[in-house]
């Protein structure tokens, strides 16, 4: 058989060629993992839980040869985006053995090597998933996670297909009208920010949906939403009193 990974993330799909992935990492092991230990402290401060720090376990170490994705990742690292992704491990070119799905990640170091020789140039990134999940495995979750998914459904295993994927929202959410401060359950009325989280997009996409309640009423209908560097499209100054006179809310 002939095994393959492959990351795939913000519309791109990068052939992996080294892959390591380290559960339970103590607190020494690694000097470059302050920005990771960092947001656990800050956590465990607001709980009032400062001296038994959670795991930081989690960590995801992929090298790859670098063929022009480089920006991405260094964008990634210096910016301190979050970003979702999948890794896809397949076999016999296209049968997927498993899928590594991971969310609300960091980018925490990244190295470069390169040989005398026609070696290519290798690029090693190390990524810090604020959620992980493997098929038949249970939801592993950082404190300082951002996303919710114990709700949104996980796909099946399925076969590669050579079918160009369509865009995907993944995942919808509120914050307040400065779009600071998440929202995890809408009030009567005011003005929140409307957020949603896709895949199979490019910055700059323009993206138009509806988001309907659970009684069948619709609540928004947004049209041309552009999608940012992150694959989030937002709509400010969504007024959720207007809606309510209108009908469209409960």
């Amino acid at each position: 058989m002939i095994y393959q990974a492959i990351l795939k993330i913000r519309g791109k799909e990068i052939p992996i060629l080294y892959y390591n992935y380290r559960c339970h990492i103590q607190h020494h092991d690694d000097s470059n993992l302050r920005r990771i230990i960092q947001l656990h402290i800050q956590v465990c401060e607001k709980i009032g839980n400062r001296e038994n720090l959670p795991v930081e376990g989690d960590l995801i170490t992929l090298a790859f040869e670098c063929s022009g994705d480089e920006a991405f990742f260094y964008d990634w690292l210096n910016e301190g985006m979050m970003q979702d992704g999948e890794i896809h491990f397949i076999y016999n070119e296209v049968e997927v053995a498993d899928i590594f799905r991971f969310w609300d990640c960091y980018c925490v170091k990244i190295e470069e090597y390169m040989s005398v020789g026609n070696a290519p140039m290798m690029m090693v990134v190390y990524l810090s998933p604020g959620i992980i999940k493997r098929n038949n495995l249970e939801v592993r979750e950082k404190v300082w996670k951002v996303s919710e998914i114990s709700q949104q459904p996980i796909a099946p295993i399925a076969s590669e297909s050579k079918e160009e994927k369509q865009p995907e929202i993944v995942e919808v959410y509120w914050k307040d009208a400065e779009g600071t401060n998440r929202i995890e359950e809408l009030p009567k009325d005011g003005i929140v920010t409307l957020y949603a989280k896709t895949i199979n997009t490019q910055p700059g996409d323009k993206l138009s949906f509806t988001i309907i309640l659970e009684d069948g009423k619709t609540l928004i209908k947004v049209d041309d939403c552009i999608v940012d560097a992150q694959g989030v499209a937002n709509m400010i100054h969504f007024d959720l009193k207007k809606y309510k006179q209108n009908n469209t809310m409960l």
